[in-house]
C-alpha cells in the first residue's frame, strides 16, 4: 500500500501490499506475480504508472520505484 513521505516532495513510498486505507497496486502478472506496476490508487485516485525507475528484489518479492503521469513517485513493495 503506498503511504506518503514527508512532504519535501512530490514523492511518495509505500508499506505493504494490505492495508486498511484503500490504497492498492494494479500489476500486470505475466509469468511471475506482480512483474509489472501499472497504477497506484492512491487517495482514492487511479494513478497510471509512465516509468519503472528502479527494480529491485526483496525477501518478499520484488520491488519498484515509479513515477505517475502526474510526476508523482512510490516506491513500491
Amino acid at each position: 500500500m503506498p503511504q506518503p513521505d514527508k512532504p519535501e516532495s512530490a514523492d511518495r513510498t509505500s508499506g505493504p501490499r494490505s492495508g486498511t486505507q484503500g490504497n492498492n497496486v494494479e500489476c500486470y502478472s505475466g509469468h511471475t506475480y506482480a512483474q509489472e506496476p501499472r497504477a497506484v490508487i492512491w487517495q482514492g485516485e487511479r494513478l497510471p504508472v509512465r516509468g519503472i525507475e528502479a527494480l529491485w528484489r526483496t525477501p518478499a518479492g520484488p520491488a519498484f520505484r515509479v513515477r505517475t503521469g502526474s510526476g508523482a513517485r512510490f516506491a513500491l513493495q
